[in-house]
């Protein structure tokens, strides 16, 4: 969390200049930050009380996963995230070049449009939604998209270190057309409709959209994939709010925090979605009650209860668990990535900061 000077950003042209030199009181601050250019420098703090062990931060711009391997494989840069697949199994120096798949505390999903500039009309409906569930292979995705470097979910939570993870979904999330079938046909559906998915232009991710395309095209559902480049642009798919369904993925620190992102008003993905906070009382209620519960048993009971409205609601699908293919040549008790494969840094100082 940052902490800024509020008459500096009390309007967005005040915040969109004072973002790109903002004050600093920890041990890095910015030096160079243009926003829509490919660097961003911070440097030293020289007033911070700890000295950072790490004179200089450049954080660099690299949209293609093969050119991001090449700059790691020849030294222009020390910390890659989001490496193409081949490079989980490229025969790399051990004694130089860290390369590693991280599973994440998040989950790659098919999120719908809950709002009411839903463009398509048989998305609005929840059979339907339900049938894309039943209808995609989570196992094929994840085995053939990611390389069987993660596996596949049927639940909304992150399953992996996760004491409350419950598989939630009708038949453990084994495909299943003929049940998507019928419930095509009860929804008045049967003949099928067309679709645009939109996807962040991310590493592997148009892999998965492909095997989803093909998947749903079983119960007739004519996919379009729509891949969003730069992948930062999705946010102005979801600005607008009149997308109809995207592939992405929504990791957080615990269960509670994850599961209120989708089900809780104010959630990230439940404002994303534009899902009506009258939908979600239910939910933040027992979100709330898990959270202000020290009894882990209590804790999974009113955690499965939003599982189950989850998948009545299906506004959004599980499909695996996130993960990152990552790599580093930085030699320990420097910088690291605070979670694998993301844009967050740990940076050494002496003396030593605390962690707890």
């Amino acid at each position: 969390m940052g902490i800024h000077p509020a008459d500096r950003t009390n309007t967005p042209e005040k915040a969109a200049a004072y973002f790109k030199n903002p004050v600093s009181a920890g041990p890095m601050m910015v030096k160079t930050f243009q926003p829509g250019t490919d660097l961003f420098v911070a440097v030293a703090n020289p007033n911070y009380w700890a000295k950072p062990v790490v004179k200089e931060l450049r954080v660099v711009t690299i949209p293609d996963a093969n050119s991001r391997l090449a700059a790691f494989q020849n030294g222009s840069v020390d910390y890659v995230m989001e490496l193409p697949l081949a490079s989980a199994t490229t025969k790399f120096d051990k004694t130089k070049f860290r390369v590693a798949a991280a599973k994440d505390s998040g989950t790659f999903m098919i999120a719908f449009n809950m709002g009411p500039l839903q463009p398509y009309p048989a998305l609005k409906d929840a059979r339907v939604r339900q049938a894309i569930s039943l209808a995609i292979d989570r196992a094929q995705i994840m085995r053939t998209a990611f390389g069987g470097l993660a596996g596949p979910n049927c639940g909304m939570q992150y399953n992996t270190s996760n004491p409350y993870y419950l598989c939630s979904i009708p038949g453990n999330g084994v495909r299943d057309t003929a049940a998507a079938r019928k419930l095509m046909k009860a929804a008045g559906y049967q003949q099928g409709f067309k679709v645009q998915l939109d996807v962040p232009n991310r590493v592997l991710w148009q892999d998965a959209a492909t095997i989803i395309k093909a998947n749903l095209a079983v119960i007739g559902i004519d996919v379009t994939i729509n891949m969003v480049t730069p992948d930062t642009a999705i946010s102005d798919y979801i600005n607008r709010k009149n997308w109809g369904m995207m592939w992405f993925g929504n990791n957080a620190a615990t269960p509670i925090l994850q599961l209120s992102n989708w089900f809780a008003p104010g959630g990230v993905w439940a404002n994303n979605a534009n899902v009506p906070s009258s939908l979600l009382t239910q939910t933040a209620q027992l979100l709330n009650d898990a959270g202000s519960s020290k009894d882990a048993a209590t804790i999974k009971d009113k955690l499965a209860q939003v599982e189950a409205i989850a998948w009545n609601l299906s506004a959004f699908i599980p499909v695996g668990t996130r993960f990152y293919l990552s790599g580093s040549d930085i030699g320990p008790d420097l910088v690291q990535g605070l979670m694998p494969g993301q844009l967050e840094f740990v940076i050494a100082t002496r003396p030593a900061l605390a962690t707890s």
